[in-house]
């Protein structure tokens, strides 16, 4: 969870500004307030040589929360992070948008294993992993392998069996040019998570206007996202009038894709058989509960068999937890509780649910001060020890907090 030298706390506030004045009891719920030794009224000014302070916070309740006393001659250092969103692991087995290809080889069994790295030594031995194969025919192609082993993972890695988490979503990508002439020429419905793409009034795309047939391939960016090499394309299978069935479910966005946007593109089967294919895998948020399910990030290892011969595979973004997300000021404000003994980190009736002050969906910035204590002591002498304070303020509008909290304590 965190190492402590000593004792961490910390004070989760929302996006208001400092108290700039008045006593703790004028606090807003969320607002921090500094106070001075010596003085009731808060002040949100440069701390200097000599002072001695408290930090103090409103809850829900309207209960005050006081941080120990801090002598500003103790600190020995300080720090400030702003948020950094977290990364999900992403790697391109074949063409990655700008290089590398699938091996074709006839009449081969080619075997992909995604190794889910734990981050335990549990299952260390045995680690866990999803599997995908695919026999291709005795005239072997780009095209056949790559669709074929796509349509064997997304029946593996996101079966919905009981217990079973989705945590590796697989994809596919074309090195066919991304051509804006090809957009459609009306507007199309996308239902996330459904294989069916239906278009208002005619199935055409481009100036001429084309149709569309089986066999062509929708390459689908976003809502407004528009599409590039890496977003992915899907093969139509059926046409039902101005319904298309691809060869599986969408996993962008449900929404309208407006015409003419370059939110979907169409790639003739012809034009998407004659470039090259790569497979996408990209790691999915894991299950979090504040308390109960740590916050991690998937990292992952994809293993090839020898039919994939010179096929490349390649990390396009390497997995990280972030900086300030919800999750992690949850997990602090979760343990650091226990600090001010407010809270059994293990209890007979586990899981003990707490109030806390981080709300999902908000993203936050963090002061950190390191200060020495020197309340204990031995007959003959004094006993430096350290302690830290960080302060985790939501940061989705103004981030005033943070400003403020990096004048009061001298941070640039």
């Amino acid at each position: 969870m965190i190492a402590q030298n000593n004792a961490t706390h910390i004070v989760v506030g929302k996006d208001i500004s400092l108290a700039t004045t008045g006593a703790r009891s004028a606090l807003t719920v969320g607002q921090i307030g500094i106070f001075k030794n010596g003085s009731g009224a808060a002040s949100a000014t440069a701390l200097q040589a000599g002072d001695g302070f408290v930090a103090a916070t409103k809850d829900d309740d309207g209960n005050i929360k006081n941080t120990p006393f801090i002598k500003f001659n103790n600190i020995v250092s300080k720090s400030s992070r702003t948020y950094v969103a977290p990364a999900q692991k992403k790697v391109y087995v074949g063409y990655n948008g700008t290089t590398g290809s699938i091996a074709a080889k006839n009449s081969a069994l080619y075997i992909l294993r995604v190794i889910l790295k734990d981050n335990t030594t549990a299952f260390f031995e045995h680690p866990l992993y999803e599997l995908a194969d695919f026999n291709s025919d005795a005239s072997a192609t780009q095209e056949e392998v790559a669709l074929g082993l796509v349509k064997n993972m997304v029946k593996n890695f996101t079966n919905k069996k009981p217990h079973k988490v989705t945590v590796v979503q697989p994809g596919l990508i074309n090195s066919a040019t991304v051509v804006a002439a090809n957009d459609l020429v009306n507007n199309a419905t996308v239902v996330q998570g459904s294989p069916a793409v239906t278009v208002a009034t005619a199935i055409t795309y481009g100036a001429t206007p084309d149709t569309i047939v089986v066999g062509d391939y929708l390459r689908i960016g976003g809502v407004g996202a528009g599409t590039a090499l890496t977003s992915n394309v899907y093969k139509v299978t059926t046409i039902n009038s101005l319904v298309l069935t691809l060869d599986r479910p969408v996993v962008e966005a449900s929404g309208t894709y407006a015409a003419a946007t370059s939110d979907i593109e169409v790639i003739p089967a012809a034009t998407a058989a004659a470039a090259n294919y790569g497979i996408s895998l990209t790691g999915l948020a894991l299950p979090f509960k504040v308390g109960m399910v740590k916050y991690e990030v998937l990292d992952f290892e994809v293993l090839v068999n020898d039919a994939f011969g010179a096929t490349l595979v390649s990390t396009a973004t390497n997995p990280s937890k972030g900086t300030g997300t919800y999750q992690e000021v949850a997990e602090l404000e979760w343990f650091l509780k226990g600090n001010r003994g407010e809270v059994n980190r293990i209890a007979p009736d586990y899981p003990v649910d707490n109030v806390l002050v981080a709300t999902p969906g908000k993203t936050y910035s963090i002061v950190t001060v390191n200060y020495k204590t020197d309340d204990t002591k031995y007959l003959d002498r004094q006993i430096a020890q350290t302690a830290t304070i960080m302060f985790a303020t939501e940061a989705d509008s103004s981030g005033a907090a943070h400003a403020n909290l990096k004048t009061v304590f001298g941070i640039s």
